[in-house]
């Protein structure tokens, strides 16, 4: 074996960092949610994407696993994988994890109808009598107080994507959806007759912001999130966060022949 020479152990003594090469590289756990995350999309979906690019930025590839949510929640918890995304910010999970300084996506939802139906509100007030569609297992704040009190009725069905269709044969009028996540599968799944007979109503319902998150587990879990802030800011100073969020709304993360 050859000696190391006087000029690297000068080296190594001078920066001690040589360790922090296990950040070239970490795995993060994802679940279903398009066009934000999915498997089924290019760069694993645009909030993936942007996670990607923030690390890359600072030398850092990323890898993705994706499973239902709450088995991505558990092996992020667990330190079985080194993060997750995309979660809301609540105090039981920031004693398990660090939170990235800024958000990833910040999704608004809104009141789908037809154009057809004369649908407008701005109090609560403004949506008495209205029947309203609704998904399996989804919590709506605002409509579920009023259906508490009978002031309105949400019938539930299987996916938003059924709710589309109930939208479209009159069987609702109104659903609650994040905006996004809405025009997505229209595009996914209905043909443009279809779309041109549907519209949001411009007053958001709920706006929610989505972070990273890295397990307080993980080895250097205070460096990953310091650098992915970095690359964060980064990618949204140079204009290219924005740029991605609209090459998804434009579909171009579903387009094999585009690149976002």
């Amino acid at each position: 074996m050859k000696k190391l020479s006087t000029g690297i152990i000068f080296a190594l003594l001078l920066y001690p960092s040589f360790p922090t090469l296990a950040l070239h590289s970490l795995i993060l756990s994802n679940g279903e949610w398009e066009p934000y995350l999915s498997v089924n999309l290019k760069h694993g979906g645009v909030a993936s994407h942007i996670v990607s690019e923030a690390f890359k930025l600072q030398g850092i590839e990323v890898h993705y696993q994706f499973y239902p949510w709450k088995r991505a929640y558990l092996l992020a918890e667990l330190g079985e994988v080194d993060g997750s995304l995309i979660w809301s910010y609540n105090d039981n999970r920031a004693q398990q994890f660090l939170y990235s300084a800024d958000f990833v996506i910040e999704g608004t939802s809104v009141f789908f109808h037809l154009k057809s139906f004369a649908f407008d509100w701005h109090k609560p007030q403004d949506l008495y009598g209205v029947k309203f569609g609704g998904a399996a297992g989804y919590k709506y704040q605002l409509l579920e107080k009023l259906e508490r009190q009978k002031l309105i009725t949400i019938d539930r069905s299987k996916s938003d994507r059924s709710n589309f269709a109930r939208l479209l044969r009159g069987y609702i009028q109104v659903f609650q959806l994040d905006k996004a996540a809405g025009y997505y599968l229209l595009q996914q799944y209905f043909n443009p007759n279809e779309i041109a007979q549907i519209t949001h109503h411009p007053k958001s319902v709920t706006s929610d912001r989505y972070y990273l998150i890295i397990s307080k587990q993980t080895p250097n879990a205070q460096q990953l999130i310091a650098k992915f802030n970095r690359g964060l800011s980064q990618l949204k100073q140079s204009g290219r966060y924005q740029h991605m969020l609209q090459a998804s709304l434009d579909g171009q993360y579903m387009d094999t022949d585009m690149e976002p």
